[in-house]
């Protein structure tokens, strides 16, 4: 379950009056340590909560209230069954003749606790008993998702008009049938539903992001995206929520996103501008654009040294390879953290980047150590012992990978999927063709909410001997969901069948949708069959090479420890033509003289068929240029196949020449030579001088 909507719960209780310690109470549970518990709960601080729910246990162990918060923290640390054991002991300690109120919320929390065990006849039946004892908005809620989960959507929708006709006046209650529509499909009714909740109470940030999504759904992102900035000026600004959907926006639809963000942050006061700057700096993270996200985070930082800004700062210096810069960004957060009343989860994550940042400088054993340590002195999760034996098995130490795997998979069955892939791809390397095989066919039953594959499922197959149904599962999840991973795990599957060209057009593919997690393909297993061809290397140096151009002409190096002293800023202007409101820019294409529009809207280079069959059969073109095929929009928004050519050398005005530039051939006789993003965006920053007719392009040159 999700971890915020669990504290919620528990801080509603908290505040709701039906919570109040009963008159007829005999002894007050709202203790010091439990009141104390619950402070720590509402900073997801469960570790401390629990310290000290168990100092309240040890003087007064019937304290129902405490077992309450024990089950609560027991949830979100995944511990299930002492969640369990501690919600009976609430109930078992509780006079429900005196509080019959509590009784019915520990009810409907122990409801909660046995659908997250994924007993929903127990869950059910703790859910209408509650709500028989009294009415209440947690016992109807928990049942609609349980409805919900179970795919009935009727008892759902029939539960959520009730929670209306019992409360007309929620807006929550809204909400919740709206999101019952949204599981239907029904995203005109969700909107309709989640319309009403905002207009009962338009301060809720969580109808924003609801509505949001089911906006997502019907591809209206413009309106998307306006949901997005309602969110962030509601309630508290800065939200795990909004992380969450400003990232599957900033993935999905960055172009609509920018310009709200943009938007908001030219009409906003200084400080609400500041939020807004910060999340167009979390988006461009997000979408890897990390030469635009650096320069917001260090001007925030200026201002105010907030150590959450410099993580992300740190991650994006990681992302781009300068591992120093960001150890030494996030060090100071952690310092600054360490001073002061810190919430432990901020820590938490400030510790797994630099675990993450030193395995990727290819200090791993220090990584390891700090795994250690948090495994052997403190409360470790599943992640902790997953990230250590990631690493080990880099190392070489494939059993002690083999049992942190192990380890990680039983405390958090659900989510370590990939830990048992691994898991068993190891055993199948050690020997133990038993344990894989087991490992393999546990992971090939397994299907997601909608009754499909997982990803994982494509390698379990593979190893178990049937690439047939291997690639069946690969095909689906391309033609569902083709983003840049999903071609990634494309890449790997064809290499471990053996098909190396395919791999390497897939491979070709994820780079082109903005893969580029160096780093793991150095260390990737699944690469090994193609690793050593020069197609291979001459990719990953091609990439590589054109990643890091880009970020040298949009300034991303300007930083003390990697500038380069004998470099210098440059100024050319380019002439242009003008041919109505077109600009014209004259280039020479591997040696070819031609005339392009200045496009900034096109994404790359742009030739017709005619041009294009004239370079082929004068050399100006190879075989060897040519890099497959995609899909393009077309200005009237028309859907066109264009074959796309690697173009070896592109001089602008015989003044400024690039090399190794993308470029697609549109299959029609007529199409306009369109200058793209794939020049524009390495030249460095551009300026249109209408006066003089002139593109003023600066850029940075090393000198000789």
């Amino acid at each position: 379950m999700n971890r915020v909507i669990i504290v919620l719960f528990l801080l509603m209780l908290v505040s709701s009056p039906s919570f109040a310690q009963s008159k007829n109470s005999k002894k007050d549970f709202n203790t010091y340590y439990v009141t104390k518990a619950e402070e720590e709960v509402a900073k997801h601080n469960f570790n401390n909560a629990l310290e000290l729910v168990e100092m309240e246990l040890k003087s007064n162990p019937t304290n129902h209230r405490a077992h309450y918060i024990f089950s609560v923290c027991q949830i979100n640390l995944h511990n299930i069954s002492a969640a369990l054991s501690s919600i009976n002991k609430s109930l078992e300690y509780l006079n429900k003749k005196d509080d019959s109120f509590r009784y019915a919320e520990y009810l409907a929390w122990r409801g909660e606790v046995y659908s997250v065990l994924g007993d929903t006849v127990r869950a059910l039946n703790d859910l209408s008993k509650s709500i028989d004892i009294s009415p209440n908005n947690f016992a109807y809620e928990y049942r609609v998702n349980v409805y919900l989960a179970q795919k009935k959507y009727d008892l759902a929708t029939s539960d959520a008009n009730g929670l209306i006709e019992y409360d007309p006046a929620n807006a929550t209650n809204y909400a919740i049938l709206a999101k019952c529509y949204a599981c239907q499909g029904n995203y005109d009714e969700a909107i309709k539903n989640a319309n009403f909740a905002i207009k009962l109470n338009a301060q809720n940030d969580e109808f924003y992001i609801s509505r949001c999504s089911y906006y997502e759904q019907k591809k209206d992102y413009t309106k998307a995206a306006k949901d997005i900035i309602s969110a962030i000026v509601s309630g508290n600004s800065v939200t795990y929520d909004k992380y969450q959907v400003v990232s599957n926006a900033a993935v999905n639809y960055l172009p609509q996103l920018e310009k709200e963000l943009k938007r908001a942050i030219f009409l906003a006061k200084h400080e609400g501008a500041r939020v807004f700057q910060y999340y167009l700096a979390e988006a461009y993270r997000v979408a890897n654009m990390d030469e635009k996200a650096i320069p917001l985070f260090s001007a925030m930082l200026e201002d105010d040294q907030n150590t959450n800004i410099m993580a992300r700062m740190a991650a994006c210096y990681q992302h781009i390879g300068q591992y120093d810069e960001a150890l030494s960004i996030l060090e100071k957060a952690l310092s600054i953290e360490e001073g002061q009343e810190s919430n432990e989860s901020v820590v938490q994550w400030f510790t797994s980047l630099k675990i993450a940042i030193l395995d990727d400088a290819g200090r791993s054993q220090e990584a390891i150590d700090i795994l250690s340590d948090i495994i052997d002195n403190k409360v470790p999760d599943a992640t902790t012992y997953y990230r250590r034996a990631w690493i080990r098995q880099y190392q070489g130490d494939y059993q002690g990978a083999i049992d942190d795997f192990s380890q990680a998979i039983s405390m958090d069955p659900e989510n370590q999927i990939h830990s048992m892939l691994t898991r068993g791809n190891l055993r199948r390397i050690t020997g133990d063709e038993a344990g894989a095989n087991e490992d393999f066919e546990f992971i090939v039953d397994l299907r997601n909410d909608d009754g499909e594959f997982i990803s994982a499922s494509m390698f379990a197959y593979h190893y178990l001997g049937n690439d047939q149904k291997a690639v069946e599962v690969l095909n689906a999840l391309l033609a569902k969901n083709p983003d840049m991973g999903d071609f990634y795990n494309a890449a790997c599957l064809e290499s471990l069948m053996g098909n190396k060209s395919m791999a390497i057009a897939y491979l070709d593919s994820a780079f082109n949708k903005g893969y580029n997690e160096y780093v793991h393909i150095s260390r990737d297993r699944d690469l090994d069959n193609i690793r050593d061809s020069q197609e291979f290397k001459d990719l990953i140096a091609h990439n590589m090479s054109k990643q890091q151009e880009k970020r040298n002409h949009k300034g991303l190096m300007l930083v003390k420890s990697t500038v380069d002293a004998e470099s210098e800023e440059k100024v050319v202007e380019i002439p242009f033509t003008k041919d109505g409101n077109m600009c014209k820019v004259k280039c020479q294409v591997n040696g070819l003289p031609l005339h392009f529009i200045f496009d900034t809207g096109a994404s790359d280079i742009s030739i017709s068929s005619v041009e294009a069959s004239f370079m082929f059969k004068n050399d100006y073109l190879s075989r060897s240029d040519i890099r497959g095929s995609q899909n393009y929009m077309t200005a009237n928004g028309e859907i066109s196949t264009g074959t796309i050519v690697n173009l070896r050398e592109v001089k602008l005005n015989d003044v400024l020449s690039l090399s190794d530039i993308r470029a697609s051939v549109a299959h029609n006789q007529s199409a306009p030579l369109l200058l793209g993003q794939s020049v524009l965006e390495r030249l460095g920053k551009i300026e249109i001088d209408n006066e003089k007719k002139v593109l003023r392009i600066t850029y940075t040159q090393k000198n000789k």
